[in-house]
């Protein structure tokens, strides 16, 4: 747990902002212990993917997204939706507004799957 809390973003926001990083703590505590070392491992060490085919994805997709992400940065988010056609880009007003508001999340979620999806 330690290391994860070391490595950017999280790094510096034990003093930077307290509160956020023991919300950010106790998340990283409240996972299944076996999938977050692969996340984490992941995160680290995986390759990069293959953004030059993002515009072969032709279903309809939702990327949610919010500024102040050093790991996946705001601008990644905008990259992927100008590739893929059929997206739409949320953009969170913080990096924890959406676990603070779960409920506007699921509002998001739900219109965006209700949605009539066009025919191919």
């Amino acid at each position: 747990m330690d290391i994860a809390l070391a490595l950017r973003p999280w790094a510096g926001l034990k003093d930077a902002s307290p509160e956020i990083f023991a919300w950010i703590r106790n998340w990283l505590l409240s996972q299944n212990e076996e999938g977050i070392v692969y996340a984490i491992r992941g995160i680290v060490l995986g390759t990069e993917l293959p953004h030059q085919r993002f515009h072969e994805i032709k279903a309809p997709t939702l990327i949610v997204a919010h500024p102040g992400d050093d790991i996946h940065p705001l601008a990644s988010a905008e990259v992927v939706h100008r590739a893929i056609e059929s997206s739409r880009l949320v953009v969170a007003p913080s990096m924890i507004h959406y676990q603070l508001h779960p409920e506007e999340l699921a509002a998001l979620v739900e219109q965006f799957l209700s949605e009539e999806v066009p025919a191919p």
